[in-house]
């Protein structure tokens, strides 16, 4: 789970319990609804928008770029690219890209390798036993798998995840290993009591968002053992819970979503 608290956000992890299971494609969006009715469930990784304010692949891998410059003329210069798929030639499936210059030399170098920090990345701290599992994904080559007994990610504090009385929606996709085994936190940004929001799965595998007193939950529950797209999205005063596109519950608050540190 994501946490926000004093110390940033946020995930898989509350008060009480995280995840226990997987979370890939984690994102927070501010200033907008990115749904008002039911809608197709993603069917690829997401992209990076002016609205996104955390996005998480949780793929374990990065895109390493250098660049040489030479006094002499680089005319006539080529670029070999290694894929590693025949059919997407997207810049997410680039293995490899080198650019030679006349003289043969390298004057560009762009290669995947592996994420630092645990395959998270350095902005991400990194609690228990939280990793990339090569062998759970939605999209992509990996997810975070968590066990629910201390393990989070957090990340570093910013008015970002201060949601306000604004448009906002959190989502991902989620793969609870168990459930009867008490709350299991997707993402939070809390302190004490009564300050902050959390977006969790409840003992029964109902999704339930929580801020600052009125809280609201779905009737569909969710099963151990499948992947589903989650996400609570608010526009205007209305505040929805969507499963794999479908509103499954709604409320209706002018409040803010506060946050007091």
């Amino acid at each position: 789970n994501i946490d926000a608290g004093t110390f940033g956000a946020k995930i898989a992890k509350m008060t009480s319990r995280g995840v226990n299971g997987w979370l890939d494609e984690f994102r927070v969006s501010k200033g907008i609804a990115r749904w008002t009715n039911n809608f197709t469930p993603p069917t690829d990784e997401y992209a990076l928008d002016a609205n996104t304010k955390l996005l998480l692949h949780f793929n374990g891998l990065r895109f390493n770029e250098e660049w040489t410059t030479y006094v002499t003329d680089a005319q006539r210069s080529v670029t070999t690219t290694v894929w590693d798929s025949a059919a997407a030639r997207e810049t997410r499936n680039i293995i490899r890209r080198e650019t030679k210059d006349n003289q043969g030399r390298v004057t560009y170098l762009g290669e995947r390798k592996p994420e630092e920090n645990k395959g998270f990345g350095p902005e991400i701290t990194v609690q228990g036993d939280s990793k990339i599992d090569k062998a759970q994904s939605k999209f992509g080559t990996g997810s975070a798998s968590f066990d629910g007994q201390g393990d989070y990610l957090s990340v570093p504090n910013s008015p970002d995840f201060d949601l306000g009385a604004g448009d906002f929606t959190i989502d991902t996709w989620l793969n609870v290993n168990a459930l009867g085994i008490g709350t299991q936190i997707i993402a939070e940004k809390f302190t004490g009591t009564t300050s902050g929001y959390t977006f969790y799965v409840n003992n029964l595998g109902e999704l339930t968002f929580f801020f600052d007193g009125p809280n609201f939950m779905t009737t569909t529950r969710l099963t151990a053992g499948a992947w589903y797209h989650v996400a609570v999205v608010r526009q205007g005063t209305t505040f929805r819970i969507y499963i794999n596109g479908r509103e499954e519950a709604a409320m209706s608050s002018g409040a803010a979503v506060s946050y007091q540190p």
